[in-house]
């Protein structure tokens, strides 16, 4: 994790056109910084905590971040540092190392029911294939989502999660990616779309950070095609450049489970706790933005892999890897580091 000075300058455009100083960004990143330090600790601390039960304690935090203070379920427009809690508890129901504070070092906060973040581990075959649809891995009965194709020294490849096309670090290389999933009746050998070529390892290891969830199967161009399925089977090409996040920012996704949804982001610079149950642990993630469904949930298990686009632009902003949808949460990787991993472009 960068230092927070160095953060603050590559971030400002992170806040969009929020009112925001340099110097009361940099304050609000030191202040994210000391309460992520202070109320997430290692996660063998806090997986110990969940362990024992301490719903009141560390147990009970998932994630610390930047976004607006909420009053009634209303934006008030103040930049705060959010805690993002699985439960929300009356202050005296609070145990004394997860207080948090009123404020620090000037900087409001705000408590924000989560729930727990889970990978979004979990219909029709497609010729090609576009974007948004079902695929999985033929070594297991799943399915999660195509995000886009992208392209390195003249070869084709498939974009999706780690957890999605690698199984969170388990599947072998050159592994089949059908589509659809086997989950959504996906045979295989018969609908292979992709082999798995590179991913980037989910790391668990105590101190981890994380940046992003993904990976990249190597396709043919006959059997996939650059759009993303949109509502009555409208196939809409992705358009360049990329975005950044940034808060308020409007944003859409095709994705295996709820289809198209839109949504937009209220929470930039986050470090979040993700599970990975059944395939792994918790791993700890910096620098998400999370994505609240505007009428109705934003996506569910099967979703991830999807690419988070601007509304209407299309312009890709994110990598859709976890969540929780009785809270109407999502959480996506910026692409920027994701394409970065691999050293590969969109096709547009």
């Amino acid at each position: 994790m960068q230092e927070p000075a160095a953060e603050a300058a590559a971030g400002i455009e992170a806040l969009g056109g929020l009112s925001a100083s340099e110097d009361q960004l940099k304050s609000l990143l030191q202040a994210r910084d000391e309460l992520e330090q202070r109320l997430m600790p290692d996660l063998a601390v806090q997986t110990a905590a969940v362990a024992a039960d301490e719903a009141s304690g560390v147990g009970n935090i998932v994630g610390v971040g930047i976004g607006e203070k909420e009053v009634g379920g209303f934006s008030t427009g103040q930049l705060v540092v959010k805690v993002l809690v699985k439960e929300k508890l009356n202050p005296g129901e609070v145990a004394s190392e997860a207080l948090v504070p009123q404020s620090l070092g000037g900087v409001a906060t705000d408590v924000d029911e989560s729930g727990e973040i889970r990978a979004q581990l979990f219909t029709a075959r497609r010729r090609p294939a576009p974007c948004g649809v079902s695929i999985g891995n033929c070594t297991r009965i799943m399915a999660g989502t195509l995000g886009c194709l992208v392209t390195r020294a003249g070869q084709l490849f498939i974009l999706s999660n780690n957890h999605v096309m690698a199984l969170v670090n388990t599947s072998p290389l050159n592994a089949g990616i059908p589509q659809p999933g086997r989950l959504d009746g996906g045979v295989c050998p018969n609908d292979i779309i992709a082999r798995l070529t590179q991913f980037v390892p989910i790391n668990f290891a105590a101190g981890a950070i994380n940046v992003v969830d993904t990976a990249i199967a190597r396709t043919s161009p006959a059997l996939v095609n650059r759009r993303v399925l949109r509502p009555g089977g409208v196939l809409q090409p992705f358009a360049p450049p990329l975005a950044l996040p940034a808060l308020n920012m409007l944003v859409q996704k095709s994705g295996r489970t709820t289809q198209y949804r839109r949504g937009i982001i209220d929470l930039v610079n986050t470090t979040v706790n993700v599970s990975y149950a059944p395939l792994g642990g918790v791993a700890r993630f910096a620098r998400q933005f999370r994505v609240r469904g505007l009428g109705g949930i934003f996506s569910d298990r099967g979703d991830s892999g999807s690419l988070v686009t601007t509304l209407p632009q299309n312009q890709p902003v994110g990598l859709l890897f976890a969540g929780n949808a009785a809270s109407n949460t999502t959480f996506c990787n910026m692409i920027q580091p994701v394409l970065g991993a691999f050293g590969v472009t969109i096709v547009f």
